[in-house]
């Protein structure tokens, strides 16, 4: 399982500071975050970093 936040906008590769102690938390639980572009979901690819694996 992978929980997924709203990238941030000037850094797609992290994740929006405004969830950066959500963030913090669910990996301190041991859990895998990423983070997904709210702006490529209008194009109809959204975008997940890291890539999600068969399964998550």
């Amino acid at each position: 399982m992978i929980f997924l936040f709203p990238s941030d906008y000037f850094n797609p590769k992290k994740a929006d500071a405004a969830y950066s102690e959500q963030v913090a938390c669910i990996q301190n639980a041991g859990f895998t975050t990423g983070v997904i572009s709210l702006e490529s979901l209008g194009t109809g690819s959204s975008k997940i970093i890291p890539a999600p694996t068969p399964g998550s």
